[in-house]
């Protein structure tokens, strides 16, 4: 069984005030290489339940490729008592 890994390619929509350890795009915090993440060296914070971000990832499954499941991993870390979402839009 094969295994292809995506991470974030670029920001498609983001909405509100984001903080970022560095650069100006949200998805180079979050496009760690699969198997070593950078444990919080970037980052993307923000204060707003009503700011978020949808990001673009490169679609489209080499031929002779059956899909068997498929994972979602996300990590984040939340620094209040606040609620964090992770909505998936196949669209």
């Amino acid at each position: 069984m094969g295994v292809i890994y995506r991470v974030p390619t670029s920001d498609l929509v983001v909405v509100g005030t984001w903080t970022l350890s560095s650069g100006t795009l949200v998805y180079d915090m979050v496009d760690d290489p699969v198997g070593s993440p950078d444990e919080s060296t970037t980052t993307a914070t923000n204060a707003a339940v009503s700011n978020y971000v949808y990001f673009n990832f490169l679609r489209g499954i080499p031929t002779g490729i059956t899909i068997d499941y498929v994972k979602v991993v996300c990590r984040a870390k939340s620094s209040a008592s606040t609620n964090m979402w992770l909505v998936i839009d196949e669209s």
